[in-house]
């Protein structure tokens, strides 16, 4: 069996709390979306302010966001909420 050192363990904690973070901040991202408008700068930064969110840690949100199909970016790079994102939006 192979052996673990503790540095390894470190970084898999830190991976696993990455993604918890990830995961918790995702449906609260989502809600700064309207249906069929843009993410609004003034909004996010609101948002991020607010609750002591350095960007970060929402970069790796939108990123997931995008990937997953929770939300579309179009041809100006402007970002917009999908059905699938206004599901999870709607948790919170």
């Amino acid at each position: 069996m192979p052996a673990i050192t503790l540095e390894q363990t470190q970084q898999m904690q830190e991976e696993e709390e990455k993604r918890q973070v990830e995961n918790d901040l995702a449906p609260y991202f989502l809600s700064l979306f309207r249906e069929g408008v843009p993410l609004q700068k003034e909004d996010l930064d609101e948002w991020r302010l607010q609750n002591v969110i350095p960007l970060k840690k929402i970069l790796p949100v939108m990123k997931e966001a995008i990937e997953k199909g929770w939300v579309t970016k179009d041809a100006k790079g402007e970002m917009y909420i999908t059905a699938a994102g206004k599901e999870i939006a709607d948790r919170v």
